[in-house]
């Protein structure tokens, strides 16, 4: 399960860009290469350069989030025999909405992978579900490979201890891997991508995850919640952002006192995150479920205003009424500075 969760929520950071010495390089890597034994399906040398071409001549195309096609296609992955004998797999059977078929307790997977243009971001979304950047994902193959055989180590265990206690057999838990991209509104130049996804393998829950990224389509690259906060002003968002996780513990927990702050702190004290988004009022943190609070409390989201975010969050980066709030602010400041000084030389 430890495998499993760590994938699901692997943490990528990618840049488009071309590595100038492999360019360079390109005859001579494919004459090394030549000698080399590829294995059943591996991408060879000419396709490898190809996929890199490709990824280059789509960079830059698309500049703007409206222009990004945006689509999801299924993981393709067929259950291993022996797990379609011992789960009474029924293929005449419709699934339902989890992806499980009626009477039977199958594995699961029910996992989608993006379809975007550009292609550079498709690249990153797709790293991010799956940690594997080969585009025939025989690693990831290989992870589900292993979930699914977790899963029928299990049944097979139930079996043997039913047949040790002369009990018959009839059903055993239930496991189930679900991750689809979604696109999340735009803003400014910022194209967004979440991942959202639920590891299932018996129990009273899931674990549910959900993971967001963002891409300046200015700059043609991903980029880190980190980049956008002013230098040295790391401190003051901060802040801001713990005055909006006690909104967040006074509007939904009815926490208000100072004392009942510190004691649902001793469990689930303050953190900051990564997994931010701009959403419509305000910079939104993102926190799992355990993270920020109970399961029950599903996932916790602070949100911090854009109205306190002037000199805080690059200005490129915040909507434009607040951006042009803080330039007044700016001008006016000086404005009487000026006059200041002014009066004081009079």
């Amino acid at each position: 399960m430890k495998k499993v969760l760590v994938l699901a929520l692997a943490v990528l950071m990618t840049a488009c860009g071309q590595d100038e010495t492999v360019k360079n390089n390109q005859a001579e890597y494919l004459e090394t290469q030549k000698s080399q034994v590829m294995p059943s399906g591996e991408l060879t040398p000419s396709e490898t350069i190809q996929a890199l071409d490709q990824k280059l001549a789509n960079a830059g195309k698309i500049t703007k989030p409206e222009q990004i096609k945006f689509s999801t296609v299924a993981y393709e992955y067929e259950l291993p025999d022996e797990m379609k004998q011992a789960c009474n797999f029924d293929p005449k059977t419709p699934k339902d909405d989890k992806g499980f078929y009626e009477g039977d307790f199958c594995t699961s997977i029910n996992i989608k992978l993006a379809k975007i243009e550009p292609r550079w971001i498709e690249q990153i979304v797709n790293k991010k579900i799956t940690n594997d950047d080969n585009p025939k994902l025989f690693k990831f193959k290989q992870n589900v490979d292993e979930f699914v055989g977790e899963h029928l180590a299990l049944i097979n265990e139930m079996k043997e201890v039913a047949k040790e206690n002369g009990e018959p057999f009839e059903s055993a838990p239930s496991y189930a891997w679900t991750v689809a991209p979604e696109f999340v509104p735009a803003h400014k130049n910022l194209a967004q991508v979440a991942i959202a996804g639920d590891v299932y393998m018996g129990g009273a829950h899931g674990m549910p995850f959900m993971e967001y990224l963002m891409f300046d389509m200015d700059l043609q690259t991903q980029i880190e919640f980190s980049d956008v906060i002013v230098a040295d002003r790391a401190s003051d968002f901060h802040e801001l952002a713990y005055a909006g996780f006690k909104e967040y513990l006074k509007n939904e927990l009815q926490i208000t006192t100072k004392k009942d702050i510190q004691e649902y702190e001793q469990t689930w004290q303050f953190e900051m995150t990564e997994n931010v988004y701009f959403g419509k009022n305000g910079v939104v943190l993102v926190y799992q479920p355990y993270e920020m609070g109970g399961f029950a409390q599903g996932f916790v989201e602070i949100v911090v205003p854009y109205d306190g975010l002037q000199g805080i969050i690059r200005e490129e980066y915040l909507p434009k009424q607040t951006a042009k709030t803080a330039n007044q602010e700016t001008v006016s400041q000086e404005s009487a500075s000026k006059e200041t000084a002014g009066q004081k030389t009079e």
